[in-house]
């Protein structure tokens, strides 16, 4: 299969060398390595007795080189490769993990030695004889890199996806490389990715960047297989933090960003003014918020090429994709158009149905999926999005969307971002609430209650709407996970959470008469347990809670237990604590004495002496 991938692929630390040459930094590969290191496992795989017996290999490998060498070495030795979404064994026979995994226990060099890999995938010159004979009759190379026969082995060579289980359990997907290659080089076409390769130096080839996971279909298609056809630097981190993604979009040039909705709004939340624009950006994993879309290409303008938001799935893989740019009177609803290759029509229940050249079917060349996702078929071939089908639930005798509910609410200047569900039990809808800045000022001025009245004010007109939400819990940010999806479970955990401060150590000192102190800092967050029911129209922390703080502090950072207290000399109370302030707290411990300050807004608001029992010598 090596002989359909570009020579021009560099899989690249953000921080190794790009250019691909013979002084290039050690942790930078190529395809030449990609094709030994995919033959050294598989080699293994089959030799040992350690691995010979398993049949189904689970991976989950963060590092994207590391990654594709262990699905394309299990493919090669004949085995089922599982892509988790995190290191369970309920699947599999064996588990490929992180911790070095090319330099494990697993492919030690004692090992690699007794069975040392062929240099040919073909099946030609040397290494273990089981192996060569095992690859030479499995002929992946078939074929021409800029023509894959339609019916040859690759379409044999299966692996299995995980769904993200946003509306349930996840559930295994099985594709092939067949179906990945011709959607790459479809993809690489259709947006003209191979000018870059075929026009430029190596020194400006594209950069890859992903600030998603490998190992879902989205980065899979984008991270994986389309910079293999057509060329390109991979950077093989996960940046899924994002001032690690600032970072190496401030380092590279002609950078390909990958990224998810949630992805791309906390980068806009950052100075990003300096920062180049990316030449392309593909987004994908759930709606992309108009304001993010104006937001972006407002900073970037013109130097942004192509903007591109992509809609799929596990079972289909790409469907169709939105690349026009935003407009004040465009729709909150985004309009899509089909790829070329891809056939839409509607069931009764508006659910899109899909074929297309790379659905995955292994029993008909015409197959058919029916997705969850209802849509408007236009007069024009476009189709717009309504919302999932299992989040249309009825509640009262009368059917409502979730999705409705949310593009209602987010209408608000209050709210930033909603998640609405209906938890088992409840006969209304609960929303998870994060507030905008303007939020956070009518929340600190008249609390929840000011909230939920200014909710319910702006959704005077829809009667039905207002009856149906009853429960709001506000949070400071939503339960996205790597794939920018919310999962039933951590809605619900979020739900159910009992969220306090988080107090962090600044600076810890002992002086010379054995005088310790500590300073600490935190955010009191808008989700904080203690603002609900009492304080709700004015929210703030309760006095006792601040003595706790100072408490719970001295205890973790200065070896003051509730033991050790003979009793409280002395507290006062000067300012408010409020939600969403920054807290300073200051802490003194002598040998009899603890002393506390908390600080916020260059205020105190408390203060302390506590007492302590004399320690025995």
């Amino acid at each position: 299969m090596f002989k359909h991938f570009s020579e021009k692929i560099i899989f690249s630390d953000s921080k190794g060398d790009s250019k691909g040459d013979s002084k290039r930094d050690k942790s930078t590969k190529n395809l030449q390595d990609l094709r030994l290191d995919s033959s050294k496992i598989a080699s293994i795989l089959l030799a040992s007795p350690l691995t010979s017996r398993f049949s189904k290999i689970g991976i989950f490998l963060d590092d994207t080189y590391e990654f594709i060498a262990a699905l394309f070495g299990t493919i090669l030795a004949h085995k089922e490769p599982y892509l988790l979404n995190s290191p369970s064994k309920a699947q599999n026979d064996m588990l490929l993990l992180d911790s070095k995994f090319l330099n494990s226990e697993l492919f030690s060099q004692n090992l690699v030695d007794k069975n040392p890999p062929s240099k040919n995938l073909g099946g030609g010159g040397g290494g273990n004889q089981k192996l060569s004979q095992s690859l030479s009759q499995k002929p992946f190379d078939s074929g021409t890199q800029s023509e894959i026969p339609p019916k040859i082995p690759l379409d044999k060579a299966r692996f299995f996806i995980q769904t993200s289980g946003s509306s349930g359990e996840p559930k295994f997907i099985a594709k092939n490389i067949y179906q990945m290659l011709c959607e790459a080089r479809f993809l690489a076409e259709f947006f003209h990715l191979n000018d870059y390769t075929k026009t430029q130096s190596k020194d400006d080839m594209p950069t890859f960047i992903g600030a998603i996971p490998h190992r879902h279909l989205f980065g899979l298609t984008f991270k994986v297989f389309l910079p293999l056809v057509c060329g390109g630097v991979v950077l093989k981190e996960q940046f899924l933090y994002h001032h690690f993604l600032i970072n190496a979009l401030d380092t590279h040039k002609n950078v390909i960003l990958l990224a998810s909705p949630t992805a791309l709004d906390i980068v806009l939340k950052d100075d990003i003014s300096k920062i180049p624009s990316p030449k392309v950006i593909f987004c994908a994993g759930s709606p992309l918020d108009s304001r993010s879309r104006a937001g972006l290409e407002k900073r970037f303008g013109d130097d942004l090429k192509h903007f591109v938001e992509i809609y799929g799935s596990s079972e289909t893989g790409i469907i169709g994709y939105q690349a026009q740019k935003y407009t004040p009177k465009s729709s909150t609803q985004s309009t899509f158009h089909a790829f070329p290759p891809v056939k839409l029509k509607l069931d009764s229940s508006s659910r899109l149905v899909i074929s297309s050249a790379w659905l995955d079917s292994f029993e008909s060349e015409n197959a058919e999926f029916i997705s969850n996702d209802c849509a408007k078929i236009h007069s024009d071939g476009t189709f717009t999005l309504l919302g999932r089908y299992d989040r249309i639930i009825k509640l009262n005798e009368t059917r409502i969307s979730l999705d409705f509910v949310e593009s209602s609410l987010k209408s608000s200047n209050l709210i930033e971002n909603v998640r609405v569900g209906k938890l088992d039990g409840q006969n209304r809808l609960s929303a998870i609430i994060v507030l905008s800045d303007e939020g956070k000022k009518v929340f600190r001025l008249s609390g929840k209650k000011g909230i939920k009245s200014a909710i319910k004010s702006s959704l005077q007109s829809n009667a039905h709407l207002m009856s149906a939400l009853r429960y709001f819990h506000i949070r400071s940010y939503l339960p996205y996970n790597e794939q920018g999806k919310i999962t039933l479970k951590a809605f619900k955990d979020c739900v159910n959470a009992k969220i306090t401060p988080t107090f962090c150590l600044i600076s810890q000192n002992i002086s010379s008469n054995e005088v310790k102190t500590c300073t600490l800092e935190a955010y009191i967050d808008e989700g904080c347990f203690y603002f609900d029911g009492h304080f709700a129209d004015f929210p703030l922390v309760p006095g006792f809670v601040e003595l706790g703080f100072a408490l719970d502090c001295a205890s973790e950072y200065l070896d003051t237990t509730l033991e050790s207290i003979s009793k409280i000399q002395s507290v006062k109370f000067s300012s408010f604590l409020r939600p969403c302030d920054n807290a300073r707290l200051e802490l003194e411990r002598s040998q009899n004495r603890l002393v506390f300050t908390l600080y916020a807004n260059d205020k105190i608001c408390s203060s302390g002496k506590i007492e302590l029992k004399e320690s025995k010598q």
